[in-house]
């Protein structure tokens, strides 16, 4: 065996890892699969099969929530890892206001917000209008009318007219924010029901900044976020920036320089370059977080207006659930929201799942109980304090060693088919990898967290 370690692992492991005494900035999977459907109601949602997420929020209470696109409705993962559909039948169309959400219809639902009190708020796109559910489950319509069109400003939310609403965002005073994709503005839904534009002409462009956000040009705005005083996020897609409008009414570009490309990594994120940005996020300590879509990565704009890539490594596909955030491969991120602890979850459009980037410590409930690798090989929980499981479906008798990066084997370890309990003391927190021989032959890989 120590023949094996040497020829195999050791190459392997130099090159490609580092221990990280700190806290690693992990990835993973809470729902969903390479394979797109609907499936897996009252089940851990890592199993679950959903559509083009476009949507994703998170509440006080540990509950995340989804826009499941082309399944036309809002599915929810309890702090449990449980996931359910909370509206919408799946049928596209529009029906059931004032009754139970889950007999009620939507149509490719956009963005998605939940507030303090558990109020879920839904961008109904093609329905033209911003729904909202309430903590008896009960739908309703908050603004638009059914009709595309831009009218309705200084007048009731309902009976004004919304074309193809996306991001929608919600802030501690009840307020509703909201891209009119369809008019290139931006709306707020007042507490007592009033709408009103803050930002965008209705003319698609760019122009305005330093100036009042009512007389700026937005073009193809996405993602929205609000701060806890109330400063305004855009991701202005089509312009490849993010805009900030602040408690004046303000407008500002913080992060692109309009350009589309992929630069500027520890620098200013006004000299930064996006491609497309779809989503944007802030946190309770005022980093911002952007869904840098097109160029297939997550980017960190910090409180001194420092950019850096904290997930994705730029190439599209699906890989790297269980190590660094940084080393995986994403593919068209999308809505981005951050919880109270800080971790960030974003939509991973193409590859059909949410993922979750643990910035600060991730419980087992907000990463579910599990990590399932794509061939059959259960590891839980991940991360762990150097006890945990492997659940081995297709190897009846193997072999595991964990390796440090200077390709050292710290644990060996018979295995069988089934769960089997792996038990490490006295090694060091931080990243390492594992790999399952089965006769000689390698089987498995992936990082294992030690906290």
């Amino acid at each position: 065996m120590k023949s094996l370690l040497g020829k195999y692992i050791v190459p392997f492991f130099v090159v490609s890892l580092s221990i990280s005494t700190s806290k690693a900035q992990n990835i993973y999977s809470i729902a969903g699969s390479s394979v797109y459907g609907y499936s897996g109601d009252g089940g851990q949602a890592i199993l679950a099969e959903i559509s083009h997420p476009t949507g994703v929020a998170a509440d006080i209470f540990g509950n995340t929530y989804i826009s499941d696109q082309f399944n036309h409705c809002i599915r929810k993962i309890n702090s449990s890892g449980i996931i359910t559909t909370i509206a919408g039948t799946g049928t596209a169309g529009y029906s059931g206001d004032g009754g139970l959400s889950t007999l009620a219809q939507i149509y490719n639902p956009f963005g998605v917000a939940a507030d303090i009190a558990g109020n879920v708020y839904i961008a109904d796109n093609v329905n033209h209008r911003i729904r909202k559910i309430n903590t008896s489950g009960i739908i309703t319509t908050i603004a638009g009318n059914g009709s595309p069109g831009f009218s309705g400003d200084g007048g009731q939310a309902t009976s004004a007219q919304l074309s193809y609403p996306k991001g929608v965002t919600v802030d501690s005073q009840g307020n509703v924010y909201f891209h009119d994709g369809g008019n290139n503005v931006i709306r707020k839904i007042s507490s007592s029901g009033t709408i009103n534009t803050i930002a965008g002409t209705g003319i698609s462009g760019f122009s305005g900044d330093g100036g009042p956000a009512t007389m700026a040009q937005v073009f193809n705005p996405d993602g929205i976020a609000v701060d806890k005083i109330g400063n305004i996020f855009i991701a202005d897609a089509s312009n490849n920036r993010i805009r900030k409008i602040n408690t004046s009414g303000v407008i500002n570009t913080i992060a692109g320089t309009g350009a589309i490309g992929y630069s500027g990594d520890g620098g200013t994120a006004i000299t930064a370059q996006l491609y497309s940005p779809s989503g944007v996020s802030v946190d309770t300590v005022g980093n911002i977080y952007i869904s840098d879509t097109y160029n297939n990565r997550i980017r960190k704009i910090n409180t001194s207006g420092i950019i850096n890539t904290v997930g994705g490594t730029g190439i599209g596909g699906f890989s790297g659930d269980g190590g660094l955030a940084n080393a995986a491969d994403i593919l068209d991120p999308m809505s981005i929201t951050t919880n109270e602890a800080g971790n960030i979850y974003f939509c991973d459009y193409s590859n059909n799942r949410i993922r979750i980037v643990c910035v600060n410590t991730c419980t087992l409930a907000n990463i579910n109980t599990y990590f399932k690798n794509n061939n059959g090989l259960l590891l839980f929980p991940n991360p762990n304090n150097g006890t945990f499981s492997i659940q081995i479906d297709n190897i009846e008798n193997g072999v595991l060693f964990i390796v440090n990066s200077l390709g050292q084997k710290i644990h060996e370890q018979k295995t069988q088919r089934g769960v089997n309990k792996i038990a490490t003391s006295g090694i060091p927190t931080g990243l390492y990898h594992y790999r399952l021989f089965n006769n000689m032959i390698h089987a498995h890989s992936g990082t294992v967290s030690i906290e």
